[in-house]
């Protein structure tokens, strides 16, 4: 029983009400997940550019950035995509193995040629090299459009199945491509606005705008070669 003292009975709520606010603001933290009214702002980040790295249906990427399809049993179309063409930029040209040459799952298989430097991309799938798309050899074109239907060279193994194992598609393919542009993106600071468009799109080659004399170095890290 509280004492008839005034003065102890006001003290008395007081105390309990600031006993009240002490346990009501970690429960209030509890109940909104610690999130604060500041934190719960959208903050302004750079996201992946998975609209313009499209992966189709029936693709599947090797890490080094080449694709493959597999057209037929034991038989394969392969080529690179588009984040590869767009981090090397316009080529002079690409340098195939010929006709009834072997390629191994991820040896290098084409060489490509940009101005004065050079470098190397792996193959997705080991076989038998049994055509080459010389058109696009002889000139490869500088924009990204219809990437999946400029392949390089076609491949024959029996074990395409194996291979195929080894390498990304449908939503693990475009989350490699997602993490890949993550990955880059933090090498582009601060260079980022020089070699990425206003709207978002990067500059066809813009591993030459994180430093010039490093273009090899970054090429053949995400290209693994």
């Amino acid at each position: 029983m509280f004492p008839n003292d005034p003065y102890i009975v006001k003290a008395a709520e007081y105390l309990l009400g600031i006993a009240f606010l002490l346990l009501f603001v970690p429960f209030w933290r509890y109940t909104t997940g610690g999130v604060t009214a500041a934190a719960r702002q959208p903050r302004s980040v750079r996201l992946p550019l998975l609209d313009m790295f499209h992966v189709p249906a029936g693709i599947a990427l090797h890490p080094g950035h080449a694709w493959a399809r597999m057209d037929s049993a034991g038989e394969a179309t392969i080529g690179m995509d588009d984040f590869a063409r767009q981090l090397v930029g316009p080529l002079k040209a690409i340098n195939a193995p010929d006709i009834g040459a072997r390629v191994v799952q991820g040896q290098p298989a084409w060489t490509l040629k940009a101005d004065s430097r050079t470098v190397d991309m792996l193959s997705p799938v080991t076989g038998e090299v049994v055509a080459l798309n010389d058109e696009e050899l002889r000139a490869p074109r500088a924009n990204h459009d219809e990437t999946y239907g400029r392949w390089l060279m076609k491949v024959r193994s029996p074990r395409l199945d194996v291979d195929a194992k080894q390498l990304l598609a449908d939503r693990a393919a475009r989350q490699f491509l997602g993490s890949s542009w993550d990955e880059l993106s933090a090498m582009l600071t601060p260079e980022l606005g020089t070699i990425v468009h206003d709207g978002g799109t990067p500059v066809n080659g813009f591993a030459r705008g994180i430093d010039g004399g490093q273009w090899d170095t970054v090429a053949r890290r995400f290209l693994r070669s």
